[in-house]
């Protein structure tokens, strides 16, 4: 929760903005400016690691993992999502539930505007 009191507010040209504040408390929530995948961490991970990306505009989003061959083996999000950070937790299990072996993923993000891949090294 951020407080603000008696704040006066000027417009471009340099001029006072004449307003009424009701509530002196409001929710701010920040949105990045600019589309991100984040590295993981940890990395080498085990047993879990988190996945952060950063969504300037609300649309839709698949983040997913695959092997060395290019094979898609786990969808961590295909939804619509609202603009802002994000989190998700990778538990190197596939689709099915199944735990993976060990060894070298790329996990990527795909938006209207934006594609992004990265590695991860997952150790048992």
């Amino acid at each position: 929760m951020v407080e603000i009191e008696n704040v006066k507010l000027v417009g471009a040209d340099g001029g006072l903005i004449d307003i009424v504040v009701r509530t002196s408390n409001s929710k701010i929530n920040f949105v990045p400016t600019a589309f991100a995948l984040k590295q993981n961490y940890p990395n080498p991970f085990n047993p879990k690691t988190e996945i952060k990306f950063d969504i300037p505009e609300a649309g839709f989003v698949t983040l997913s993992v695959h092997n060395m061959l290019g094979q898609k083996v786990k969808t961590l999000k295909s939804d619509e999502v609202k603009a802002g950070y994000h989190a998700v937790t990778w538990d190197g299990t596939n689709d099915i539930g199944s735990l993976l072996s060990s060894g070298m993923y790329f996990y990527s993000i795909q938006t209207a505007g934006y594609q992004s891949t990265k590695k991860m090294l997952f150790l048992k």
